[in-house]
């Protein structure tokens, strides 16, 4: 099986891989192929990996810090390696974790004070994927921050040495001409010149690349640092206006790169590797090297996408389901019963008093009843113990105490340290055990019964105007506090009462069974005033506690108000969050602003004619399909509670990764063939337009659509087509396509490939690098590139003679302060 590692450099990097990862998502399923590993070296952060609505990614963090950089400097410095000249000056390098801050020689010097990890890292992932020499790496980003532009050397010879493999490619973005003008983009020009000249520096054979990386020998590498170097821009070599924002390159980045990896897990029926784009790709740079010039080191592209969008389709429609779920436990007004019915929280409160209360006097009892079983201080337990008292009261066995009044007040006074008082109080924390287990049963299952986290806040707030009750009650009907003081007062009342009423009783059964009931009620009594504290402990945690009440026994925390108001938060933010943080309601927004903005790169075609009737059509399915979305289909069969209390902050891709598997399980959005939805598309439909020059003219036609993504110095260079660089069709199957194509005529092989992933879209690609014969034949980025001159007059020049020698100490790594003049020289030549 094919392989590839794909590295990002840089928060740029990054972002093209997430594009790279959501793309593939959408059209498999999955966040990657096997054999396919992510990785991005960055160093701010903050910078973290977008999630795919498999409710994960599958882009893997390598952080280098340029915290503690004057231990960095000195060690690098101070050490016997020879290469170290280029290295900042520790007054000059910015001491934090966000970022290189624009400056090459910071991003370089992150990845030197951290070039261990960065080795082993990527030795690990490479090792991952069984790479051998088959295996295509790819190294993407930008060439205009500071990471990007500090890293995009060294990481490919590091790369090749570590993997002993040369198949190296890099996809860079470089900015736009609209921001040359902008003073406070001039860094993103200046990084761009100099890492341009650094790759081309070591991509003229006549240089060696020669290092000794810290912890290292001396490494040299004559062969230049990519096989082949894609660049893209927001601009066009045409008239087509630009690429609207950075992100948008982002994307368009991230469906070439995926276009890389695309089918290389999957086998034809011979169990052999299948025909890849990138296979293809990879013949077409040896024949360009080989026809056009072996100087052929650098190209760009232009790609579009035809795409009918199910799995986004079904992520908007699973969004809308998660909102109506949410919403439904959010509601402060309305509940839902189980049948889908509406009633309001109002009409629910006077049943819920009555019921709470009862339940609550329910698990009073209850665990009165538990401390039966307890261990007494005779050995036995209290439900034998009180009987044996009351036996030894009939037989005058008092212990040693003159009388059965004193021997009662022994068994049941605070003032003993070893008695039926001081066994209840020690068993403070189990009564507090019990009654948490007792509540928490209850309020979880009725929050897992009625869905709503209002009412269960109003079920908490009942158990706590029943705990002030049955407290009340306690004092009022039996003068049971929690002071200690007074209970030896209280027990001596109740002692009192109990001999007073012995004598009406002759018959000695009558007696004795009278003395057994007293002493329990002594014993109810004294599990009462035990209790109060444990209660009001309780009736605290029930509310606001500054830390929530857990069980000793079960590790159950007890549900309160505070709790829930941090699940309500939780489930707000999940819709609406007003950090960066993702929710369902910028998902959606961004989602429907990308399936409505069609552009020449990326077109969405709709089995009904647009997202509105396609989210129409699969809301008819659900509503006619018998089964509605269930809280099991999103807590993975846990109770409301346990799932809201351990899910980590991860409720919204829990929310749109298990509603999108059940919209996509109840199939509510068509798995239609893109062919065939493009066969079904009358011709004087408006979607029709979209795509009639790709289906409808020919290769010319088709090429002037697919515009390249650098823009020339139009007056002397423009690209030539080429056979070895012919348009390329992706589809999941020519044989059904070529029917449509009627206008174009193929002229060889190498211009189709087959990929079964492709079922929902179709992909054209157009490479470009051809000069012509009579100009140097290959792109040379420093020769051909629009507004090199204008950089250099506007930018390079005002900027060195601002910043003097530290323009070259903080912006230029890998030249001297010589070459980089005479990059400079060569632009204004050319």
């Amino acid at each position: 099986m094919a392989s590839a590692l794909i590295i990002g450099i840089g928060s740029s990097g990054l972002h093209i891989i997430e594009e790279a990862q959501q793309f593939y998502y959408e059209l498999t399923g999955k966040n990657k192929p096997d054999g396919v590993e992510y990785f991005y070296i960055e160093t701010d952060k903050d910078q973290m990996s977008k999630y795919t609505a498999t409710g994960k990614s599958d882009i893997d963090r390598l952080f280098i810090s340029l915290k503690n950089n004057q231990a960095t400097i000195n060690n690098l410095k101070n050490s016997d390696n020879p290469d170290t000249g280029w290295i900042p000056s520790p007054a000059t390098v910015l001491n934090n974790e966000q970022g290189a801050g624009g400056m090459s020689a910071y991003g370089r010097l992150a990845l030197w004070g951290n070039f261990t990890n960065v080795r082993n890292f990527i030795q690990q992932k490479y090792g991952k994927i069984n790479g051998n020499n088959n295996t295509n790496i790819f190294i993407v980003g930008t060439l205009t921050g500071g990471t990007g532009s500090g890293l995009c050397v060294d990481i490919p010879y590091l790369v090749k040495q570590v993997t002993q493999n040369a198949n190296v490619y890099g996809l860079f973005l470089t900015p736009d001409r609209a921001s040359i003008s902008d003073a406070t983009k001039r860094p993103l020009f200046i990084n761009y010149i100099n890492s341009i000249a650094a790759i081309s520096k070591y991509s003229n054979k006549s240089n060696t690349f020669t290092i000794q990386w810290p912890g290292s020998g001396p490494f040299s590498d004559m062969r230049p640092p990519y096989y082949q170097v894609q660049l893209i821009s927001q601009d066009f070599d045409n008239a087509n206006a630009p690429i609207s924002d950075v992100n948008g390159l982002y994307r368009i980045a991230g469906l070439n790169l995926m276009t890389r990896f695309l089918g290389i897990d999957k086998t034809n029926i011979m169990n052999q590797p299948i025909d890849t784009y990138t296979a293809l790709y990879n013949r077409r740079m040896v024949d360009a090297k080989a026809n056009i010039s072996d100087e052929f080191k650098y190209s760009t592209l232009g790609i579009s996408l035809i795409q009918y969008p199910k799995s986004q389709l079904e992520e908007l429609f699973a969004i809308d389901l998660s909102e109506e779920i949410i919403n439904r436990w959010l509601d402060t007004e309305n509940y839902f019963d189980n049948t889908n019915k509406r009633f309001t929280i109002e009409s629910y409160l006077p049943q819920l008093s009555k019921l709470t209360t009862k339940e609550f006097d329910e698990d009073i009892e209850s665990c009165f009843n538990i401390l039966n079983g307890k261990n007494a201080p005779d050995g036995s337990i209290f439900e034998k113990s009180i009987p044996a008292i009351a036996d030894n009261i009939f037989q005058k066995n008092f212990e040693g105490k003159p009388n059965a009044s004193a021997y009662i007040m022994d068994k049941f006074s605070n003032n003993n340290s070893y008695n039926y008082y001081k066994a209840i109080a020690n068993y403070n924390i189990d009564i507090r055990d019990s009654i948490i287990s007792l509540l928490q049963n209850r309020i979880v299952r009725f929050m897992n019964e009625f869905q709503s986290i209002e009412l269960a806040k109003c079920k908490i707030k009942n158990v706590i105007e029943s705990i002030d009750i049955i407290i009340k009650y306690w004092s009022d009907k039996f003068q049971i506090t929690s002071d200690a003081s007074t209970w030896n007062v209280k027990l001596n009342k109740q002692i009192k009462i109990m001999f007073e009423s012995t004598s009406i009783y002759t018959i000695t059964n009558q007696k004795i069974n009278y003395t057994e009931e007293q002493l329990k009620n002594i014993f109810t009594l004294l599990k009462m005033h035990i209790s109060i504290d444990v209660l009001n402990e309780i009736k605290i945690s029930l509310t606001s506690p500054s830390a929530f009440l857990i069980s000793n026994d079960t590790r159950k925390e007890l549900p309160s108000l505070r709790r829930l108001e941090e699940f309500r938060n939780k489930l707000k933010n999940s819709i609406h969050n007003q950090t960066n943080s993702p929710s369902l309601t910028s998902r959606k927004s961004s989602l429907e602003a990308d399936l409505n903005n069609n552009t020449n790169q990326i077109i969405r075609i709709f089995e009904h004619g647009s997202v509105s009737d396609d989210l129409i059509s699969a809301k008819a399915k659900y509503e006619t399909g018998g089964t509605r979305i269930q809280l099991s289909d999103f807590t993975n069969n846990s109770n409301l509670w346990d799932y809201l209390l351990n899910n980590n902050d991860n409720t919204y891709n829990d929310f749109v990764s298990r509603s999108k598997n059940f919209v996509e399980n109840k199939k509510l959005v068509s798995n239609i063939n893109i062919i065939n939805l493009i066969a079904s598309i009358n011709p004087t439909n408006s979607q029709y337009s979209k795509i009639e020059v790709f289906i409808s003219r020919n290769q010319d036609n088709i090429v002037s659509e697919l515009p390249s993504m650098i823009h020339l110095d139009r007056n002397n260079h423009q690209f030539q087509p080429h056979n070895c660089l012919k348009t390329v069709i992706l589809s999941s199957n020519i044989n059904a396509l070529r029917p449509l194509l009627q206008n174009y005529k193929a002229t060889g092989t190498d211009e189709f490939v087959d990929l079964p992933e492709l079922q929902n879209a179709i992909i054209y690609q157009q490479e470009y690098g051809y000069m012509g014969a009579m100009n140097e034949n290959a792109l040379l980025p420093i020769k051909h590139i629009g507004y090199n001159k204008t950089i250099v007059t506007n930018v390079l020049k005002p900027e060195i003679k601002r910043e003097g020698d530290g323009f070259f100490e903080k912006r230029v790594p890998y030249l001297s302060k010589q070459e980089f003049e005479d990059i400079q020289n060569e632009i204004m030549k050319n």
